[in-house]
């Protein structure tokens, strides 16, 4: 086979593939770092029919303590509803919010079940670690409700407030990313 010949037929594959990518989305989870944390992008950055917290829907997120413990664990909990919603999914970061540490991971997220997974974000500093949705926890019943579980565990140094940036997608189930609804969130949990 010519290197003219292979190198068509590795462009086709890559094509095919990229293709592929694109009308499946991010359903099996986003990439890492589009929560909007410190100036960070969100899922609009796809999913551009509407801005940011623009639907009638809701997000939540439960169980961040007003004031950490150092070391302490704790059971968090997303709650997303928006009425129409076919696929959803999260995703979730912890980092220091000021100081010398901000935008540094604070803590560890760790899934509370096969429904969350966490990935690291490689490129930023000490790996802040993102939690978000799997495939089958993406998928919205009727009601328009999805919720997943994840555990905190605060940093071993109370080096100050803690930023928890949450962003959503609410997915209208047509495979493309027009007509989702986005929302995004933080919530600030102080050192004890």
């Amino acid at each position: 086979m010519s290197v003219l010949r292979l190198a068509a037929v590795v462009l086709a594959g890559s094509t095919i593939s990229l293709a592929t990518t694109i009308s499946a989305g991010y359903s099996a989870g986003p990439p890492v770092a589009k929560n909007g944390g410190f100036g960070g992008a969100t899922c609009v950055e796809c999913h551009n029919s509407f801005v940011e917290n623009e639907g009638k829907g809701e997000l939540t997120l439960t169980g961040v303590p007003d004031v950490y413990v150092p070391g302490d664990k704790y059971d968090l909990t997303v709650e997303f509803v928006e009425e129409g919603m076919k696929k959803g999914g999260f995703e979730l970061s912890a980092r220091f919010a000021e100081g010398d540490a901000a935008g540094t991971k604070a803590g560890s997220l760790t899934p509370s079940d096969a429904r969350v997974q966490v990935f690291p974000d490689r490129r930023a500093q000490m790996m802040t670690p993102y939690a978000m949705h799997t495939l089958e926890s993406g998928v919205a019943p009727e009601d328009g409700r999805l919720s997943w579980s994840v555990q905190w565990t605060a940093p071993e140094v109370g080096n100050g407030p803690v930023a928890f940036n949450l962003a959503a997608n609410a997915g209208n189930g047509d495979e493309t990313p027009t007509g989702d609804y986005v929302y995004v969130k933080e919530i600030t949990s102080k050192a004890n």
